[in-house]
């Protein structure tokens, strides 16, 4: 068996797993809630809003390039010769593209708070291929000289890693070991939100009835009082709806249960959402439509999601991939940076206008616009053109003359 099947294949839970525990289920991450709901990362995706979260931010980073560059004295170049290159930008591993495995990694760290790579290197002592581990398969002990052992198990087999061989990510770490997740640290605000969701899917199952109960003023006999429960469970039963039901002896109804204004679901709903956007740094307006952004300029939203929502979460990617993939001669030139250009588009006109302001101003070249815009560059247009004399300047350069 490969090493991709060692390391990915798990045994699917006999069990089902439900977002209650009745019987004291404990998971990696949560426990029960002072809700009643288990918060896993399973069941947490089960909420649309930290679906949407987590989706959001894997799939966002998971698009960016990861590039592998050269310190330059004019700048920096892509090492496009060195093995690290393409296992990141390339292939990653034989079973994964780029993107699913930027993914997994982003996944685990959301949900898991560590992200575990396994490195194969190869006979030069170059990275050949990147291996991600599901977090629950991976403990870490700090050894007495120091080191971290990383104990694996797969298949029921453990084989144990040190820590050059295993690229370990984690987020919000107290012991410097071990990170935590978002998702476990809100599992409150979670199970609450998922708490909801139950409560809302129960009442529309019940066709939007309320709960209530049947008065009259006449004393009903055994036979009737079954006639008329049987009667109006077959109209208003759980799963039932449109029927009609027959009330006998001026028997009325009365509702002991709010109506869904009252019991203010959606209400709960929004604010649900805003306290997971919250909880994974997620501006509210992304998550929840009802929500306005503060910002009328797509490109400033843009900008500010990218500061506060992914910026910490690539840097930290970048640090640890730099940090294991070259030796220490290596990264004195050598670094890995993602490529966040994309997420800052503007419209046409206004990136033409800024192209023209680049070029004129001798800033940038014609063909560098060119390349930006994915357009084959042009002979002759590698040439920088020198900034243009204003009207004042002119003035000025005649007066020292």
């Amino acid at each position: 068996m490969n090493i991709f099947k060692r390391l990915f294949n798990r045994k699917t839970e006999q069990r089902a797993l439900g977002w209650r525990d009745p019987d004291g289920w404990q998971s990696l991450i949560g426990g029960t809630t002072a809700a009643g709901v288990t918060v896993t990362a399973e069941t947490a995706m089960g909420h649309p809003a930290v679906l949407g979260a987590v989706r959001m931010i894997a799939e966002l980073t998971a698009s960016l390039p990861m590039i592998t560059y050269k310190r330059t004295t004019g700048g920096k170049v892509r090492a496009k010769g060195h093995p690290v290159y393409e296992l990141l930008h390339t292939r990653p591993n034989p079973q994964q593209t780029p993107f699913n495995f930027k993914e997994t990694v982003c996944l685990h760290l959301l949900l898991h708070g560590n992200a575990y790579i396994v490195i194969q290197w190869d006979d030069n002592g170059n990275p050949a291929a990147l291996w991600p581990i599901h977090p629950s398969r991976v403990s870490v002990e700090l050894q007495s000289d120091g080191t971290l052992l990383y104990k694996i198990t797969t298949q029921g087999q453990r084989k144990d890693y040190t820590a050059d061989d295993v690229l370990h990510i984690s987020m919000l770490s107290l012991d410097g070991l071990t990170g935590k997740s978002p998702v476990q640290l809100a599992r409150e605000s979670i199970a609450a939100a998922l708490a909801g969701e139950e409560h809302a899917a129960s009442y529309f199952a019940n066709s939007a009835r309320p709960s209530g109960i049947l008065k009259t003023n006449s004393v009903l006999s055994e036979q009737a009082a079954k006639r008329l429960k049987e009667s109006w469970q077959a109209a208003y039963g759980r799963g039932k709806s449109h029927g009609t039901a027959v009330l006998e002896d001026g028997t009325t109804f009365e509702s002991i249960s709010g109506n869904a204004q009252e019991a203010q679901l959606l209400e709960s709903r929004q604010f649900a959402m805003r306290a997971i956007a919250a909880a994974l740094r997620i501006p509210g307006h992304m998550l929840d439509p009802t929500v306005r952004g503060a910002y009328a300029n797509v490109e400033t939203q843009s900008l500010e999601f990218l500061t506060f929502s992914l910026q910490p979460l690539l840097t930290r990617l970048e640090e640890a991939f730099t940090l294991k993939l070259f030796t220490t001669e290596e990264r004195k030139t050598l670094f890995v940076e993602f490529l966040t250009e994309s997420l800052l588009r503007t419209d046409t006109r206004t990136r033409y206008s800024c192209y023209n302001t680049a070029i004129t101003s001798g800033f940038m070249t014609p063909n560098e616009a060119r390349i930006r815009e994915n357009m084959e560059p042009l002979a002759g247009g590698d040439v920088l053109y020198p900034p243009q004399k204003g009207a004042n300047d002119e003035k000025e350069s005649g007066k020292r003359n």
